[in-house]
C-alpha cells in the first residue's frame, strides 16, 4: 500500500472514530444532565423555606401545607371577588356605600379570608402536592390555590375601602400584613406565582400604603417589624431562575429520562413533540439550554445591562424554524427581573411608610400633590394617597 493510501485511510478512519463517537458523547451527556435534573428536584421538594427573622410563636409549621388544607375548605362561591365579577367589585369599589347585603357577604367571608392570611404566620414553607412549582396546568387544586389568593387581594381591597371611610388604619395595617404574607410565600412557587405575588403587592400598595401613614406613633414599632419582614419573603431573582430551569427542564427533557429516573419526577407537564425528527433535534439542545439558564442564574443577581444580555442568550437557544411552538417562545426573563425589582422598591415603601421616617425619593418615587406616586418599569403609575 503506497503511502499516499495509508494517510487517506487513516484520515477516513479518524473521520469515521470522531462521528462514531458522537452519539456515545450524546448519550453521556444527557445521561448527566439526567442525574442532575433528578437529584435538584428531589432536593429541592425536600427543601425547607425558613423566614428571616424568624416569626416568634408562629401559628403554623408548614406554611404550604396550610395553604393546602385553606383550599379543600375555601367556599365554592367567592363572589363579588372571582374573577367572573370584576364589573361588579368595581362597582362595590367605586360606590360612596357599600349596600349592606355586600357588607353582610364580607362578613361571612371573614373566618375564610382569616384562615387563608394565617398561613403566612408559620414557621418555614415546605412544598406539598398541588402547592409546589411543578404542578401542571391540569391540577384542579393548583388552579383554585390561585384564585383564593386572588380573591383574597380583591376582598381586602373592598376591606381597606370600607375601613378607611371610618379611619379604621390599624385594622387595615393588620389585613394589609396578612394578604401580603401569603402573596409573597407564594412567589417561591415559580414564576406564575412570584408574578401573581407582584401583582398582588402593585394592588394592595396604595390602600395599604395610605393606612400606614396615619397609625398612630404607639404603634409604629409593631407595624415596622411585621411590614420591614416583608421583602425577605419575596423569593431572589436567583432563585426564582433556578425553579424555572428546573420546571422547564422537566416540561422539555423529562420525557429523555430512563424509566427508573421518571418514576422519581413530580406530577408535571410535558412540551415533547410527538414529531421524531423534532424529538431529535431537542433532545440536542438540552446542554445549551440548560447552560444558559444556569448563566441567567448568576447573571441575574447584577444590573439590568448583563442581566438583559443573558436573558437574550437564553432566548435565542429555541429559535429555530424546527423547535416546536411550545417551546419557541422568547420569555425574556429580563422584563421578570424588572417586575420583581419593582415590587421589591414597593415593599421597601411600605416599610419605610410603617415606621413613620422619612420616605426615600427616587427617579421612580415621587412626592405629588396627590400623595406618592411610583412609576414602574413600564411607565405604569401607581399612586398612594
Amino acid at each position: 500500500m503506497n503511502p499516499t493510501r495509508k494517510v487517506l485511510l487513516g484520515i477516513g478512519g479518524l473521520v469515521l472514530l470522531m462521528i462514531a463517537t458522537v452519539p456515545l458523547s450524546w448519550h453521556l451527556q444527557r445521561g448527566a444532565l439526567a442525574d442532575a435534573l433528578v437529584a435538584d428536584l428531589e432536593a429541592t421538594a425536600a427543601r425547607s423555606i425558613t423566614r428571616d427573622p424568624p416569626l416568634e410563636a408562629a401559628k403554623h409549621e408548614n406554611g404550604f401545607a396550610c395553604y393546602s388544607a385553606v383550599i379543600e375548605t375555601t367556599p365554592a362561591d367567592l363572589a363579588p371577588f372571582e374573577l367572573k365579577d370584576p364589573g361588579v367589585l368595581s362597582g362595590l369599589m367605586d360606590a360612596g356605600v357599600v349596600a349592606e347585603p355586600w357588607r353582610t357577604k364580607v362578613t361571612n367571608l371573614e373566618p375564610w379570608a382569616e384562615s387563608v392570611r394565617g398561613c403566612g404566620n408559620s414557621e418555614r414553607l415546605g412544598y406539598v402536592p398541588s402547592v409546589t412549582p411543578f404542578a401542571p396546568f391540569s391540577d384542579v387544586k393548583a388552579e383554585r390555590g390561585t384564585q383564593v389568593l386572588l380573591s383574597l387581594t380583591k376582598m381586602t381591597r373592598l376591606q381597606a375601602r370600607i375601613l378607611g371611610a371610618d379611619a379604621k388604619w390599624e385594622q387595615i395595617a393588620e389585613l394589609c400584613a396578612g394578604t401580603l404574607e401569603v402573596a409573597l410565600d407564594r412567589s417561591h412557587l415559580g414564576l406564575v406565582g412570584a408574578m401573581i405575588a407582584s401583582s398582588v403587592v402593585r394592588q394592595l400598595s396604595p390602600p395599604c400604603g395610605q393606612a400606614l401613614g396615619h397609625l398612630g406613633p404607639e404603634s409604629r414599632d409593631v407595624w415596622t417589624r411585621r411590614f420591614g419582614s416583608l421583602p425577605s419573603r419575596l423569593i431572589s431573582n436567583t432563585e426564582l431562575i433556578e425553579i424555572e430551569r428546573q420546571a422547564m427542564g422537566l416540561s422539555a427533557f423529562g420525557w429523555l429520562l430512563s424509566e427508573a429516573q421518571s418514576a422519581k419526577l413530580p406530577p408535571h407537564d410535558s412540551f415533547a413533540s410527538d414529531d421524531p425528527l423534532s424529538r431529535f433535534a431537542v433532545a440536542r439542545l438540552w446542554t445549551r439550554w440548560d447552560r444558559s439558564m444556569r448563566s441567567l442564574g448568576a447573571a441575574s443577581k447584577n444590573g439590568s445591562s448583563v442581566r438583559q444580555a443573558a436573558s437574550l442568550e437564553r432566548d435565542e437557544v429555541f429559535q429555530e424554524w424546527w423547535i416546536p411552538s411550545e417551546l419557541s417562545n422568547r420569555p425574556d426573563y429580563e422584563r421578570f427581573f424588572a417586575r420583581m425589582d419593582d415590587t421589591a422598591l414597593l415593599l421597601g415603601l411600605m416599610s419605610e411608610l410603617a415606621s413613620g421616617g422619612e420616605v426615600t425619593l427616587s427617579p421612580k418615587l415621587v412626592r405629588t400633590a396627590s400623595g406618592l406616586e411610583f412609576t414602574d418599569g413600564q411607565g405604569e403609575k401607581v399612586l398612594i394617597p
